[in-house]
């Protein structure tokens, strides 16, 4: 038996974990640039707010942690729901 999704899971989860995966895809790749840039920036000067960046830095690495744990979650609370029912 193939197993469908109910609208409810579509709207509910499947749809808004689609768009989180699109925003993150695009952070992950703005960082990419942001790290093109700061190595280019940091070739030509040798100083500049580091105290700033490194805090900006701290901020974002802590929030990406945050993500991995609920991810985590709810990667463990769901698959012992999601895997498909065996047909015996």
């Amino acid at each position: 038996m193939t197993q469908t999704t109910s609208p409810n899971w579509d709207v509910a989860l499947i749809l808004p974990l689609g768009v989180v995966a699109g925003q993150l895809l695009k952070i992950g790749a703005q960082l990419r640039q942001l790290n093109m840039k700061a190595l280019d920036l940091a070739a030509l000067h040798s100083g500049g707010p580091a105290g700033e960046v490194g805090a900006r830095l701290d901020h974002i690495s802590e929030e990406l942690e945050s993500i991995a744990r609920l991810v985590s979650v709810m990667q463990s609370d769901l698959r012992p729901r999601l895997r498909p029912q065996r047909e015996d």
